[in-house]
């Protein structure tokens, strides 16, 4: 009986201590911060994964994204490139999804585009100066941009 009850007493334990490092996968950072870290002029310079896993350069300055304050996105090309997004505006927009493609579990995305079947989810990051977007779909493209404004 004593056993027992030491086992009991070692396995709670143990499962308070897994609970207590459990990342539940959501973004700590507010929104707002996150959004003025997005704010401003961006270069595409590489996009790379999709069904053949390629990685692809892209020259400084030939798709531009100016994501405004103001949830409106504006894309610029200068090559017939159709990645990751057509030249012209849409909106842009973070939302929280129940299950993201990376961990499972719930987490904000950025939301490119109206609220429609088309509208496209990416996790993103910043890192080392840079913003990846990664598209939150199976064999999905990860995109590499450099903020210049």
């Amino acid at each position: 009986m004593k056993k027992q009850g030491i086992f009991l007493t070692l396995m709670l334990l143990a499962v308070t201590m897994l609970a207590g490092c459990n990342d539940m996968g959501v973004i700590d950072e507010p929104v707002e911060n996150t959004k003025k870290s997005m704010v401003g002029v961006w270069q595409l310079l590489n996009y790379n994964g999709g069904f053949t896993g390629q990685s692809v350069d892209i020259e400084p300055g030939d798709v531009t994204i100016t994501f405004a304050e103001d949830g409106e996105m504006k894309v610029d090309k200068q090559t017939e490139l159709q990645v990751p997004f057509p030249s012209g505006t849409t909106t842009y927009s973070f939302v929280e999804i129940e299950r993201s493609i990376f961990t499972g579990k719930p987490r904000r995305v950025l939301a490119i585009g109206t609220p429609s079947p088309w509208r496209m989810y990416y996790s993103y990051t910043f890192q080392e100066g840079m913003l990846v977007l990664s598209e939150e779909a199976y064999d999905g493209y990860s995109y590499v941009l450099r903020k210049v404004r």
